[in-house]
């Protein structure tokens, strides 16, 4: 199995599947991410294996349509995580959400992951800065049901504590409250 399918199938697999809910106009459905699994095995969305910084796991560049992972083995489920929460920001790019906050689409991704997580009967573990944030978010996605229901909707206030500990984070406390995310759409390969 190449790279790009194991990739791939992290977006159409079982536990992405029970990832369905809207956040203001963002919308993280099953049929989104299976999505961005066949733009991943298109080609569309390329896979690089680089170094990826010493605070991410995986990135994605929207300017380029690049997933980067740290390394190929995809091995964990927190790995598998980490590249499924970079496949929100790449949703976000596919699917042009132009008037979608950084801050929402991290908030977003976070939730995205819990819930991947969760199905996956695992947890994640670091330090206090990035705990704040996978607490929030699973306290967000408790709140709301996001571990069993579809299609929740949430506002950007029933994320608030999950935008600020994102917020609080090093990684992101140069995010403008307001700023938002490029949006752009997938280019012609």
């Amino acid at each position: 199995m190449s790279l790009a399918d194991k990739v791939a199938a992290i977006f159409e697999g079982p536990q992405a599947a029970r990832i369905h809910f809207r956040l203001g106009r963002l919308e993280v459905s099953p049929q989104r991410l299976r999505g961005v699994g066949a733009a991943i095995r298109k080609g569309r969305i390329k896979i690089e294996v680089a170094k990826t910084g010493k605070l991410l796991s995986a990135a994605y560049h929207p300017h380029g349509d690049t997933l980067t992972l740290g390394d190929d083995k995809l091995a964990s489920v927190s790995s598998r995580a980490a590249v499924l929460h970079e496949g929100i920001h790449a949703l976000v790019d596919m699917y042009k959400c132009k008037e979608v906050t950084v801050l929402n689409d991290e908030a977003a991704a976070y939730l995205a992951e819990a819930i991947f997580l969760r199905a996956s009967h695992s947890w994640i573990n670091g330090g206090a800065a990035e705990m704040a944030i996978y607490n929030a978010a699973d306290q967000v996605a408790k709140a709301h049901d996001l571990y069993s229901r579809r299609g929740v909707k949430l506002s950007t206030d029933d994320v608030a504590d999950l935008r600020a500990a994102i917020h609080k984070h090093p990684a992101y406390s140069g995010i403008g409250l307001k700023q938002k995310t490029s949006g752009h759409g997938l280019h012609a390969h």
